[in-house]
């Protein structure tokens, strides 16, 4: 699970134009993303921050889980200030984070899930090999995603976008958390 989300907040620091400067590990993101310092466009640091909890959910998605319940478990970590690691100073909580990222980073994770799992299938590969710590170049995650370094997102937030607002309105409670 580490491994795709660090590959959601690759993909999103790309999608967002920020520069790619360290690897990305296959090991949990404590609360600051690839190391990376917050910008000063709060937007598209958010997106990049609710990039790996949304590659979570995307993935819960592709098996038994429907955007509905996703949408529900991604609202509840941003209601609780989470972004699935544990809060640091550079973390957009939500006094800080406009709801509307978390549909944004969803679509993005969604519309560029291609990218998302070349990179954490190369993140797990060195993992399983016994390879130590699996880390993956900022060159070779450009080479996994290839041109494509934020695909279209308009089909995908017409997905995500509503379910958002559906579970924003309703406030729902998470609907059972079946994934870490």
């Amino acid at each position: 699970m580490a491994a795709v989300h660090n590959a959601g907040h690759a993909l999103g620091c790309l999608a967002t134009g920020r520069s790619l400067q360290s690897a990305v590990t296959g090991q949990v993101c404590r609360g600051n993303p690839l190391g990376l310092t917050r910008g000063s466009d709060r937007f598209s640091w958010a997106v990049v921050c609710w990039s790996g909890p949304a590659a979570e959910a995307v993935l819960a998605t592709r098996s038994d889980t429907s955007v509905r319940e996703a949408a529900e478990w991604i609202w509840a970590l941003y209601q609780a200030g989470l972004s699935g690691s544990p809060p640091s100073g550079d973390y957009p909580g939500p006094a800080a984070t406009d709801p509307a990222v978390l549909a944004v980073a969803l679509s993005v994770a969604d519309a560029n899930w291609a990218g998302i799992e070349r990179i954490a299938s190369v993140l797990s590969g060195a993992t399983r090999s016994g390879h130590g710590v699996s880390e993956v170049s900022p060159r070779l995650i450009r080479d996994l995603i290839g041109s494509r370094d934020g695909a279209d997102i308009a089909a995908a937030f017409g997905i995500w976008e509503p379910a958002i607002a559906e579970v924003k309105v309703y406030h729902g409670q998470p609907a059972g958390l079946r994934w870490p």
